[in-house]
């Protein structure tokens, strides 16, 4: 996601993203789709209305305005379902080598809840 502009990611990949979320449901309905466009936040509300169930962000998504775009996009649509979202956590926080350390983990998560 990250290497293509949104012109071309509504052009080219979303078409493509499309058919084969619509492929993956077809032979396999009971299995939700999970979906990473990393660096492409733009894309998420066009996936949720492509078939996917899940999308991931990445660590400069921001989860509150991610989530009302997800949520708009249902609205708009009429479809009802909103997928889920699941992320943003920079695994950086993880290494103490980095700055991590359980009080840093437990502040970052708290930031996600609260956006």
């Amino acid at each position: 996601g990250e290497h293509i502009s949104e012109e071309n990611f509504t052009r080219w990949a979303l078409p493509a993203m499309t058919e084969i979320a619509a492929e993956l449901k077809r032979r396999h309905p009971t299995v939700p789709l999970m979906v990473f466009p990393r660096g492409a936040s733009y894309s998420l509300a066009a996936l949720q209305t492509a078939g996917y169930d899940v999308v991931s962000v990445d660590t400069e998504t921001n989860l509150g305005e991610a989530a009302s775009a997800l949520k708009a996009e249902a609205a708009r649509t009429g479809g009802g379902r909103v997928a889920a979202l699941q992320g943003n956590f920079d695994p950086k926080w993880l290494r103490t080598g980095e700055g991590g350390s359980v009080e840093v983990v437990r502040r970052e998560v708290q930031r996600m809840f609260d956006s």
